[in-house]
């Protein structure tokens, strides 16, 4: 009799250690997302630093795009492709990514992104493939 009780003490202790180890794995997972996130967030953050204030204004550039004008522009598209793989491979989350699809769609919408989009894409055909498909897409997930 005491050992049944012993037994069923010990089986009861076992699962709620199951339920804490559970619990405690899924928290570290959303943390490492969260962290993982974040570092993206603060790329972004560097890159749009460096961007010309026109581009951030919406207004068109006064003289063609040179190659130092388009270096930080690389730069943000590599940046919105690194995103969207990583989407597509599930290390960012739904509500995270539907923002960071907003802004590239809000942000290509403008006229020196749009611009330096057009010229970086013709010239590397052979990259940037999630962007390409985000645009060819209309942007939608």
């Amino acid at each position: 009799m005491v050992l049944d009780v012993i037994n069923a003490i010990a089986g009861f202790m076992t699962a709620i250690g199951v339920i804490l180890v559970f619990v405690q794995m899924h928290t570290g997972a959303r943390k490492d997302r969260q962290n993982f996130e974040d570092g993206f967030v603060k790329e972004y953050r560097e890159l749009i630093a460096a961007l010309p204030m026109y581009a951030l204004l919406g207004k068109s550039p006064l003289t063609p795009l040179t190659d130092s004008d388009l270096l930080p522009f690389y730069r943000y598209f590599d940046l919105c492709n690194q995103q969207a793989f990583m989407f597509e491979k599930n290390r960012i989350g739904e509500e995270v990514w539907a923002d960071w699809l907003d802004g590239i769609k809000d942000n290509l919408s403008m006229p020196a992104f749009a611009e330096a989009w057009r010229v970086i894409k013709d010239q590397r055909n052979d990259s940037f493939s999630e962007l390409r498909r985000l645009e060819s897409k209309g942007f939608r997930f």
